[in-house]
């Protein structure tokens, strides 16, 4: 079975993008892709040396010249967190490296300020810029919502002082009045309540309800047009009449005595009444109508009014509205930033903030040690009592354990925490007997020096502070307990774990530890070990909980720390059959742990520096910085501060299969560092001292492990290193058995305890290098003199040390691990070497040994880049250093490779921050000494020779492109330094640096450039990278070089780039052109508005607004700027983006840059963008997305949109443009002819006559209805077989001429559309130029504009408001829900305009379909972003107000051409009524009000005397705004309505205001049909202010005009109460059309009102479905038309040419009458055949194509007439397809055009349609349940539920 054409249409795949992308080509290859015109800059520094006394003597010189301060060289002190500075004395320090280093931790920083640094970046970065808008309170009408607790209040208070007389009332129904029934029962007639009141005018009305608690009025009664007051008792016993001009009114009361009362007070108020009437009528005749010679002017005559309202306008002049105009204006730009930083990538923007160098930490912990407590306790005396506390003094350490990494992270911190009962247990001599030992009675200079810290303070400390740079849960805190060494480890544990709680034992084991303390205090033993997690383990947080429940004993198998972290793995995992082998000890360990306060005093480094904040004498306990052992995987960071120490590590002695000493079993391991190996040497006191010990001791001892031959060791020794080492520093270790059993005679000699079992020794320094990392050395038996000499391995010639005996057949049996924890010292070899090798070059040496130079260099490729970053301040400026000196190329591009090598290496570490931080703070450039290189110089060539394409190292390259920022950023701080160095900044920019640097810059510049466009697909990154830093470093060159030179420069750069290029080089450019002219003097360097010669006239000013060459010679940057802009247009949307974006970013930084905050000098910014005007210009068809452009007689059109190209729309959818009414003014005068091929076959009209279409034939308030007044546009569906030839067609039409503008105009006009964010971005960049610009530079654009060109501009303003239109707080919210609930749909272009009220939704019923969903959601809008929009709205109408104005008091010649029936004037008051039709805020209402007063004062033949259209037009507006929530907007418009009144009866010479007369009541017709609810107090009000006004213009008293404007107020008022009936009806769609028919045939005598009507009468019967008789209705307004130009003897056929189509449109539309207002018409032969066009739209759309013919008969004839071809084929091919469907339905017999239904109505409810017949009509096929159902809900709702029965039998009825 074959598939629907319709099925396989949605399933072919791509057709939609293949036609996209088919038309885009297209249109991109018909424009020319020719490559922008390259323009040589201006000589600048000729320019201005010539021009110095011009620039010199303006008065905005600042912004003209270059400052003289803009750069200074300041020395910053190195500010240090330690009290003193870290770094000892270097005086006699002899190796290169230490000597480097330690300057670079004391030198000071060497900073290149840039004094307008902050304007260099983007908007956002400079001064002050953040600081917010003042935002003002904006009142908009949208956003007011009645509460109607409120409204209540307001109206019963107003009750109160108008009501005159209140009560019920019955009032008989309208339809009983009018059929003049006698035997009106009461039943029949409606119980209301009635309010008499006074209005402000003085005039009566009679307000009725529908009981007294009800505050909407149902109806009202004027009795300005009450004749008598009778009564009437033919219609009931206490009934009355009011007998009106035009009807009467019966009213009955329920008893005589109201009815009397309701009579006197209504003849009280006709007696009134007829007094007004009386004194205006005599005033009338006394005084002669004044003739137009003595009418006065409308100032002059305003100024004799008492009203204050009228003579405060008197009073108004151009100058005092302008200026009222700038009171309280805020900064356009200031209130777009929010919008902007919406959609922009603010990392692009932001520059990374570059620190100083310093110390960094990760997460840091203040950990206080408080208890520990174990089970087994003594009591002791204290004082006068006896507390419990520890048997024996126990020595705890903590430390950090990470087991991810299986390491220590942290030094051990050695706390204590015993009892000083407990802690004395130690004799002093026996702690510090090795010190004394060793002790020489000489001063000891070894120690480090700790200042005045008192050592008895630093003895006993018990907190410390941690810092963890990479936290995770799997680190650990333990602690180790060691206790005094006493015998075997289990037999010390058994009083510990002993379960018998008795006291006794406490105290036995003290006394016992009493005597071994005295013996072997200074010995220690392991006891314990305790962990806990320091994290939580999901959260992360610290935990805080302090309490260690679990403390395991020390097992002597399992004492490393690679035990221990296996023990710790198995805690982590909770492994219980592990952990159940671990002995418990009963007790526990308080800890506390939190997080570091800021400014914790008295705290030391890890090398006993005091840390700012200090107080001496310390007010605090002592904290310790613990340091933090990093892993070597982990980054790492330059060193800043001095640190020299050294951790040794015992791991392991193996003496278990030694034979040389018989008593080896309790051995301790003691640790010494010496100088030298001579006898009498001594330990250096440079070891870290234990709790009770001095800061520094000469010995350390390990713990001892009883009887254990191979002893496991896990201490931890700390040595301070001296500065400067040398070959016989060296570590000591001494080996002791220790005899634990005292010894049976009374004399304890010290020889007894511990006998020497060998001596160990390791070198620090080997080959120049400190020795590190695990060790295994061998132990000897002694230790001769000289032991440094030996070797125990030398057994070949030359051997001379001494003879030692080695233990254990010369075996290594100690293992020990060394950490060096050093910034003055590395532990490469490859780095010391480096910098010892260039100790030895000597600058003076004739010749230096190149190759050997090189081999260093190449070597240097091996060192870690952790090392590199460690010491990154003295390699890279040795390295430096090194290029300045006399080297040949080799060694020079070896050092390259080496610096790009360490600036990759630190980059791939994530660390660029730190080569930033080198470049701004520590680099100073150098000189040669012999041959003068600098090193901007030697970079400038060493780097070109790099990038040569010969060189074949293309990691190299890439890696050069991708940090090539940091070498041009040395290059521009060696400039600068070399500059103020040798005081050469005072040289004019030509002779500062020699032309071969130049040329060096030059050929660098096109290196990297050629690089970047042929590697940029490949390399991505690089490329990007290099971009971005050749931009910074040409744009600082500006502040150093010859201007003219870097400019050259960056016409280099771009001549590189062609057009159609890739979106990626586009990006490339649009960036390098962002950082470029983000310059902080970019507006001197661009020399605004300086000429060499004077300009003369305005019209020389041409110029300044066109891309010519001698604008872009001049204004070079900013004409680069924007030709770029230019071409970007013909490109994709992101090319375009790109380059919207940089225009809107720089204006915005001009905007916010307070140095040119002036409006003179915003004004002088402004002229570099004046040829931007053009530009928008050529693009205006592009910013109006979805709508079509308007072809003149093909009627099929291509359209683009959604950026580049999309799919066409059909526009069956979109309603047809009529002729301009009221609601839209938008007239395109220019005549566009089709320049598109025509691309379908299957033509349909532009209009649409479905359901809720056709309201919008009257008023098409869109700006899609751009065409000539009198054309109809119509398009087609885009087939897909038609795509090749569009392509073709477009190809083919390339035709560019120049306008006398200046804008470059194309014939083939472009129309894919603009996004939304494209369109604001072009329109504020326009609105700001606007917003600044002069008004004599503006005036001379517009003197050279042509027409056409000024018709687009206003076209551009009027985009301008509908585009930043503030659409209310609940549209804002619906939208931001819709996104975010769908975040794939975008936002439009053109916000949805809001027409006249009925017109067609259309367009917006999608979204308002989807987020009707989201109406459960809370409505809470953001009051700042509403408040936002609403300013930004109302400063672009103030801009386009003032751009408006100032045309129209410029050009009044050319607006009152032709009385101002003219494109021009058509145009610009099109934007004045936009912000009618808008809704503006209510002061800029205010405003646009007096805006208007200004242009009824200047322009009176315009709007009396030329066509009606402008003043119709105006009205329709003002009545709108007579309604309005905002009372001062209704107080406005109710003055503007008078003053037109007024104004329209001086021009006729005070004979009468017909014009205006006439086109308020058909404004209010049309209003009405709109369903705008007019019939309301507020509408009310405006009409009594109007009357009000006219009552009290003293200057109006004697002549006919007051009682005129009653008169018309009388009359809108007649219409009111006739529309208010059909409010009763509305949901009565029958009896609605009923009575929209009665009042369409009284205004028989007025064509456009009966035309307004039956338009109203269609719209109604569109909404209902019956297209039959909504196309009657159109072609009764046809014959209309044409019966009007009968009557002008232009169609002389009339209304008589449609008797074939209907006998009733002859009878109906031949009664027109000729009146006053028939001049105000202007229709004409081009309306006719539009509205016949209608016509044959409307009848095919409801199915009545028999009748198509008859219309067509009329409308070929006007074809023919105009020759226009295209229309008549068209026009025979709808009548084709409507005949062959007239024959294919009489085949099938298929056409249901209704179903009809007889209903006969019964009961006296029905008043009189009781028992009458009526057939309804229902659309297609409607059955008999449905109609029944549709009757019975209209009548139960009006009736009520158990009033109406539906009768559903056939039976007879009896009445």
């Amino acid at each position: 079975m074959s598939e629907r054409k319709f099925a396989q249409g949605l399933i072919r795949p791509g057709s939609a993008a293949l036609m996209r992308e088919t038309v885009s080509q297209a249109v991109r290859e018909s424009e020319v892709m020719t490559k922008p015109k390259q323009v040589e800059p201006l000589d600048y520094e000729t320019f201005v040396l010539k021009n110095r006394n011009v620039l010199e003597g303006d008065s905005d010189r600042d912004m003209l010249v270059f400052p003289n301060d803009d750069i200074q060289l300041k020395k910053m002190p190195r500010r240090f967190r330690t009290t003193k500075s870290t770094v000892p004395p270097s005086d006699n320090v002899s190796g290169l490296f230490v000597r480097e280093c330690l300057k670079s931790y004391s030198s000071n920083w060497s900073v290149l300020h840039w004094k307008y640094e902050p304007y260099s970046g983007s908007y956002a970065q400079l001064p002050r810029s953040d600081i917010p808008e003042e935002l003002i309170p904006q009142v908009y009408e949208v956003d007011i919502e009645h509460d109607a607790k409120e409204d209540e209040s307001a109206l019963k208070r107003t009750m109160s002082r108008t009501v005159t007389k209140a009560g019920y009332l019955y009032l008989t129904p309208d339809r009983q009045q009018e059929s003049g029934r006698i035997n009106i029962s009461v039943k029949s007639m409606k119980k209301r309540f009635f309010y008499l009141k006074q209005q402000v005018d003085t005039s009566y009305v009679l307000e009725y309800h529908k009981d007294d608690k009800k505050l909407e009025a149902k109806g009202i009664i004027y009795l300005d047009s009450l004749v008598d007051v009778v009564k009437n008792p033919k219609r009931g016993k206490f009934a009355f009449e009011l007998r009106m001009q035009e009807r009467a009114l019966t009213l009955s009361a329920d008893s005589e005595q109201d009815a009397d009362s309701w009579m006197t007070i209504l003849r009280r108020v006709l007696e009134v009444e007829r007094r007004v009437s009386t004194a205006v009528s005599y005033s009338s005749f006394e005084e002669n109508i004044p003739s137009a010679g003595r009418s006065e002017s409308l100032h002059e005559s305003l100024r004799q009014s008492r009203n204050p309202e009228l003579q405060k306008y008197a009073c108004e002049t151009e100058r005092s509205i302008r200026e009222a105009r700038q009171e309280g204006r805020q900064r356009l730009y200031k209130l777009y930033r929010h919008e902007m930083q919406k959609n922009e990538r603010l990392e692009d923007e932001e520059e990374p903030k570059v620190d100083f160098y310093g110390e960094r930490f990760g997460m840091r912990l203040l950990i206080k040690c408080e208890d520990l407590t174990f089970r087994l306790l003594v009591s002791l005396p204290h004082g006068d009592k006896h507390t419990v506390c520890q048997v024996e003094p126990y020595f705890t350490t903590l430390a950090l354990y990470d087991i991810r990494e299986e390491c220590k992270i942290s030094e051990d911190f050695h706390f204590d925490i015993n009892d000083p009962r407990v802690r004395d247990m130690i004799p002093k001599d026996i702690q510090m007997a090795p010190e004394m030992l060793n002790a020489n009675g000489k001063m000891d200079r070894s120690q480090p020096d700790i200042g005045s810290l008192d050592e008895e303070w630093l003895q006993f400390r018990n907190q410390a502070l941690f810092s963890v740079m990479r936290p995770h849960p799997e680190i650990y805190l333990v602690v180790r307990i060691e206790k005094v060494l006493h015998g075997s480890l289990t037999q010390s544990m058994e009083p510990y774990v002993n379960k018998n709680n008795d006291t006794r034992l406490g105290l036995k084991v003290h006394r016992q530890m009493s005597g071994v303390c005295q013996r072997l205090g200074h010995y220690r033993m392991p006891l314990a070990w305790a962990a806990r997690p320091l994290l939580k383990p999901f959260t992360q947080e610290i935990d805080t909980y302090s309490e260690f429940t679990t403390i395991y004993r020390q097992d002597q198998a399992t004492l490393t720390d690679a035990d221990l972290i296996k023990y710790l793995g198995y805690l982590k995992q909770k492994r219980v059959d592990k952990l159940s082998k671990l002995q418990s000890i009963p007790g526990s360990i308080q800890l506390t742990i939190e997080p570091l306060t800021p400014n914790l005093p008295n705290c030391l480094t890890p090398s006993l520096v005091p840390v700012r904040p200090f107080p001496e004498p310390p007010t605090n306990p002592v904290t310790y910085e613990v340091q933090e052992f990093l892993p070597e995987s982990t980054s790492s960071y330059p060193y800043t501060s001095y640190m020299n120490n050294l951790y040794v590590y015992p791991l392991h002695l193996k003496y278990d299969t030694q034979k040389s000493f018989t008593k080896a079993r309790n051995i301790a391991c003691v640790i010494e560092f010496r100088d030298s190996d001579s006898p009498d040497a001594t330990p250096l006191k440079c070891i870290y001292g234990r709790p009770g010990m001095p800061a520094f001791v000469r010995t350390a001892s390990a713990a001892v492990l009883h009887h254990c031959t191979a002893p496991p060791m896990y201490e931890e020794v700390k040595v301070a290193l001296p500065l400067q080492l040398h070959e016989r520093h060296h570590i000591l270790f001494r080996f002791y058995h220790v005899s634990c059993e005292s010894p049976k005679a009374s004399i304890k000699k010290r020889e007894n305890v511990e006998t020497a079992v060998g001596y160990a020794w390791i070198p620090i320094v080997k080959n120049g290098v400190v020795t590190v990392d695990e060790q295994n050395i061998f132990v000897a038996q002694d230790l001769p003199p000289g032991y440094l000499t030996s070797d125990p391995q030398g057994f070949g010639k030359g051997y001379a040390g001494p003879i030692i005996k080695w233990i254990d057949n010369t075996k290594a049996l100690l293992r020990v691990y060394l950490r060096l924890v050093s910034t003055v010292y590395t532990k490469d070899v490859h780095l010391q070497k480096f910098f010892a090798h260039c100790e030895k070059m000597d600058p003076a040496a004739e010749a230096i040994d190149n190759s050997e130079t090189c081999n260093v260099l190449k070597v240097l490729h091996a060192v870690e880049i952790g090392t590199f970053t460690k010491f990154l301040l003295p390699v890279l400026n040795q390295l430096f250093r090194l290029l300045a000196m006399d080297v040949n190329e080799d060694v020079a591009q070896n050092v390259i490779r080496l610096l790009i090598h360490v600036v990759h290496g630190i980059h791939a570490t994530g660390k660029a921050d730190i080569l930033h931080a080198y470049v701004k703070y520590v680099f100073i450039t150098t000189t040669g000494s012999i041959t003068g290189k600098t090193i901007h110089e030697e970079l400038a060539r060493n780097l070109t020779v790099a990038l040569r394409p010969a060189n074949a190292d293309l990691i190299l390259i890439n890696n050069l492109l991708g940090h090539s920022a940091f070498f041009f950023d040395i290059i521009i701080k060696s400039m600068a330094q070399h500059l103020m160095g040798s005081d050469r900044m005072k040289l004019p920019r030509t002779e500062r640096f020699p032309t071969d640097f130049q040329f060096r810059v030059q050929t660098l510049v096109q290196a990297i450039v050629q690089h970047i466009i042929s590697k940029y697909k490949e390399n991505g990154t690089e490329t990007h990278s290099a971009n971005v830093g050749l931009a910074n470093f040409i744009k600082r060159c500006f502040t150093f070089m010859d201007r003219n030179f870097v400019l050259k420069l960056v016409n280099l750069y771009m001549e590189k780039f062609s057009p159609g290029g890739s979106k990626v080089l586009y990006e490339y450019k649009f960036e390098f052109l962002r950082i470029v002219c983000a310059y902080e003097h970019y507006v001197a360097l661009n020399l605004p508005m300086v000429r060499p010669n004077a300009i003369r006239n305005i019209k020389e000013f041409y110029h300044e607004f066109t891309l010519s060459d001698d604008f872009r010679k001049h204004h070079f940057l900013s004409g680069l700027l924007l030709v770029e802009l230019k071409y970007a247009m013909r490109e994709y949307r992101d090319t375009r983006k790109l380059a919207i974006g940089v225009l809107r970013n720089q204006l915005a930084k001009h905007a916010f840059d307070d140095r040119y905050a002036s409006r003179r000098q915003q004004s002088k910014v402004v002229s570099l963008y004046l040829p931007f005007l053009g530009i928008v210009l050529e693009n205006v068809n592009r910013l109006i997305l979805q709508q079509p452009p308007q072809m003149t007689s093909s009627h099929s059109s291509a359209i683009f949109a959604n950026g580049d190209v999309s799919s066409v729309v059909d526009l069956s959818h979109i309603s047809m443009p009529s002729t301009p009414q009221r609601g839209s003014m938008v007239l395109d005068p220019m005549n566009r002819s089709s320049t598109l091929p025509n691309l379908g076959k299957e033509q349909v009209l532009l209009s649409h006559v479905g359901a809720g279409s056709l309201s919008n034939m009257t008023n098409a308030s869109s700006l899609s209805n751009v065409s000539d007044r009198s054309s109809a546009s119509s398009t087609s569906t885009l087939q897909e077989k038609d795509v090749g030839e569009m392509g073709d067609s477009l190809k083919n039409q390339i035709n560019h001429q120049r306008s006398p503008s200046g804008v470059q105009l194309s014939q083939v006009i472009r129309y894919d559309k603009l996004n939304r964010d494209e369109v604001r971005d072009l329109l504020i960049c326009f609105l700001y130029i606007l917003e600044n610009i002069s008004a004599e530079l503006l005036l001379g654009w517009w003197q050279n504009c042509t027409e056409t060109e000024l018709l687009n501009f206003f076209k551009l303003l009027e985009l301008c408001l509908e585009n930043f239109r503030y659409p209310g707080k609940k549209s804002l919210f619906m939208r931001q829900a819709f996104v975010e609930n769908n975040p794939q749909q975008r936002a439009l272009t053109l916000p949805s305009r809001k027409g006249p009220p009925g017109g067609p939704i259309r367009a917006i019923s999608t979204y308002t379909e989807r987020t009707t969903v989201l109406t459960s959601i809370s409505e809470d809008v953001d009051s700042h972003t509403a408040l936002l929009m609403a300013n930004v709205s109302s400063e672009v109408g103030l801009i386009i107000l003032d751009t408006v104005t100032l045309f129209t008091s410029n050009f009044k010649a050319q607006l009152q051409l032709n009385n101002g029936d003219n494109t021009l004037m058509y145009r610009l008051y099109d934007i004045h009524l936009h912000y009618l039709q808008t809704g503006q805020s209510e002061t800029l209402t205010r405003h646009v009000f007096a805006t208007f007063r200004c242009f009824i004062n200047s322009y009176p033949e315009a709007l009396f005397e030329g066509s009606a259209q402008l003043c119709g037009s105006l009205i329709y507006e003002v009545l709108r705004s007579c309604n309005s929530k905002l009372q001062n907007s209704r107080a406005d418009a109710c003055a503007l309505l008078y003053l037109l009144m007024r104004s329209n009866f001086e021009y006729t010479g005070r004979k009468n205001f017909t014009r205006v007369h006439l086109q308020t009541i058909i404004s209010v017709s049309q209003l009405l049909g709109e369903e705008v609810p007019l019939n309301n107090a507020r509408f009310q009000e405006s009409l009594s202010n109007i009357n009000n006004y006219a009552n009290h213009d003293k200057a109006q008293q004697l002549t006919p005009f007051p009682g005129e404007v009653k008169d018309l107020t009388k009359r809108i008022r007649t219409v009111l109460m006739a529309t208010a009936q059909m409010k009763e009806h509305e949901s009565d769609p029958e009896m609605l059309v009923d009575l929209q028919y009665s009042l369409a045939n009284s205004y028989a005598s007025t064509p456009e009102l009966r035309r307004t009507w039956l338009e109203n009468m269609a719209r109604i019967h569109c909404k209902n479905g019956n297209l039959s008789e909504a196309a009657q209705c159109y072609v009764h307004v046809a014959a209309l038309v044409a019966e009007y130009l009968k009557r002008k003897e232009i169609f002389l056929d009339g209304c008589s040419a449609f008797r074939s189509i209907s006998p009733n449109i002859e009878l109906d539309e031949s009664n027109m009458k000729e009146d006053a207002g028939m001049d105000d018409i202007q229709y004409t032969e081009d309306t006719l055949l539009e509205k016949l066009e209608m016509c044959a739209y409307g009848l095919d759309q409801a199915e009545r194509w028999e009748m198509m013919g008859q219309v067509y008969r009329l409308i070929i004839p006007l074809y023919e007439k105009q020759r226009n071809f295209q229309a008549l084929a068209d026009a025979y091919q709808r009548l084709h397809v409507a005949y062959s469907k007239v024959v294919d339905v009489m085949r099938r017999g298929m056409r249901l055009l209704g179903t009809y239904f007889k209903v006969v109505f019964y009961g006296q409810y029905f008043e009189l349609d009781d028992g009458k017949e009526f057939i309804y009509k229902e659309p297609k096929v409607t059955s008999l349940s449905e109609i029944s159902e549709r009757l019975r809900n209209l009548y139960s709702e009006k009736y009520g539920q158990d009033t109406v029965k539906l009768i559903q039998d056939s039976n007879d009825v009896s009445t």
